[in-house]
């Protein structure tokens, strides 16, 4: 969640970070935890809510080798964040912590913090190969094929890449069962470069 001045809003980020070299995860949790529960009380107070059930935290910690920065496995540093909500200040409630290696869904898009994109590259071609079954099947004029392809899939699968780093092996293998299944239906040669 970023701060704006003086106003709150939903579906933003909170970042922290290490204010002790001796141990700066440690640190860096407890700075997110005085962070977070001041944003959730400012919320509260002021009508809204953090609806901790649907919210998660990433830790992210690097080691250094031969000058190379490499990203830490949440294993070796598993910490706890717990934070009061609304009118129950005596009871915190556990936010779990995700490792900086999964991807999760914001606005469409799956992100990771470690830069992954296979959950991304996944749920892409799985739409790509749902839109070629459908269309395959379906009895559709040319005009309301091409309609199709271009007002349904074609969004749906180019808005996530503007924040994905696919090869272009990848994005060839996310769009071939789409176009292979809309070619003909376009009275093309399936096979058309």
């Amino acid at each position: 969640m970023i701060n704006r001045g003086d106003a709150f809003v939903d579906d933003s980020y909170l970042v922290a970070a290490s204010s002790d070299p001796l141990s700066p995860t440690r640190s860096a949790v407890t700075n997110l935890t005085t962070l977070s529960q001041t944003w959730e009380r400012g919320l509260f107070s002021t009508g809204g809510a953090i609806n901790l059930q649907k919210s998660f935290w990433f830790l992210i910690a690097w080691k250094w080798k031969n000058g190379s920065a490499l990203l830490l496995p949440p294993s070796l540093h598993k910490h706890t964040l717990e934070l009061s909500e609304g009118y129950n200040i005596h009871n915190k409630i556990k936010v779990p912590q995700l490792s900086p290696y999964d991807s999760y869904r914001t606005l469409g898009a799956y992100i990771s913090p470690s830069g992954g994109n296979n959950k991304a590259f996944e749920v892409l071609r799985a739409h790509s190969l749902d839109f070629a079954a459908k269309i395959q099947d379906s009895s559709l004029s040319k005009e309301a094929a091409l309609s199709s392809f271009l007002l349904y899939l074609r969004p749906k699968i180019t808005f996530p890449i503007m924040a994905t780093t696919l090869s272009k092996v990848q994005c060839n293998q996310i769009q071939s069962p789409a176009l292979r299944a809309i070619l003909p239906k376009l009275h093309l040669n399936r096979n058309t470069a």
